[in-house]
């Protein structure tokens, strides 16, 4: 819907400018002993630099929107990766139960073929020695705006909860990576409560039981960021502002795979207002 939004509008822009165009040669033209002939070349190049500085503009962006840069082995890459690294490293990533965990998710999010350059990256990574996350966190802050850095920070938490546990030098390092992102207490708060939302409907779904735990429930909220109490209002004004905050679109310069963690969290959101909704009983 957004795509053909921003096509229309492009087409109407350029019309518009066709038609200002016809509009003031008309007027020049009537006007009489003017020099219109410079005048109408003038406006002729004005709206050709506009045209074709629009069309770039469109081609750079579709550009954009196929950047994949886990793959490029780019600096943005690199910094990524290494931060993904020391988070594995914290708690003994190098044993053979962590490592099977690490192998699940980032095959869950990846196609077969770049989860293998990934885990053959991170791999050499947890050979080097530690690094210094404040360092690659700065450098992060260049190369991502606010959006791309909360959806980075997800994956990460993602790959350290793959066992449904996060233990304390995980949630340290964890904690010192998004306070060094400017990510806030509350937003990192709240991907974790998204994780934990997830694993406790794989729970149920696996013990075949159709009632949502009270644990669930709670999480649901926090995930929304609103206490039980919350009046109906406030839980739907609540759900429409964490849908356009983490609408999948927010981060589509990320790349395909980055698309699906993206809609994965988006539909976390959405199970918990539906959640929220069950139980107070309204549409």
């Amino acid at each position: 819907m957004s795509k053909r939004f921003n096509s229309l509008a492009n087409e109407f822009g350029c019309a518009y400018g066709f038609v200002l165009f016809v509009y003031i040669w008309v007027i020049v033209m009537k006007e009489g002993p003017v020099n219109y002939f410079a005048l109408t070349m003038g406006l002729i190049i004005i709206y050709v630099v506009i045209f074709f500085s629009h069309r770039m503009r469109k081609k750079s962006k579709a550009k954009k929107r196929n950047y994949q840069f886990l793959f490029d082995q780019s600096a943005a890459s690199n910094i990524y990766l290494e931060l993904v690294t020391e988070v594995i490293r914290v708690d003994g990533g190098k044993s053979e139960k962590e490592l099977k965990y690490l192998e699940e998710i980032v095959n869950h999010y990846f196609t077969e073929k770049r989860a293998s350059y990934i885990l053959g990256v991170i791999y050499a990574k947890l050979e080097n020695p530690p690094i210094d996350v404040k360092a690659h966190c700065a450098e992060m802050m260049k190369e991502f705006d606010t959006h791309a850095v909360v959806q980075l920070m997800h994956l990460i938490v993602g790959i350290c909860v793959s066992d449904a546990f996060l233990t304390k030098k995980e949630n340290a390092i964890l904690r010192e990576i998004a306070v060094e992102l400017k990510v806030p207490f509350s937003t990192y708060n709240q991907i974790l409560l998204m994780y934990r939302f997830k694993h406790e409907g794989a729970r149920q779904r696996k013990k075949k039981t159709t009632y949502s735990s009270k644990s669930q429930l709670l999480s649901a909220y926090g995930i929304l960021e609103i206490t039980e109490d919350a009046e109906i209002d406030e839980i739907k004004k609540a759900y429409r502002a964490l849908a356009v905050i983490h609408h999948p679109d927010k981060v589509i310069h990320l790349g395909e795979e980055m698309q699906i963690v993206a809609k994965e969290k988006f539909q976390i959101i959405s199970d918990a207002y539906e959640l929220i909704k069950e139980k107070k009983g309204f549409s």
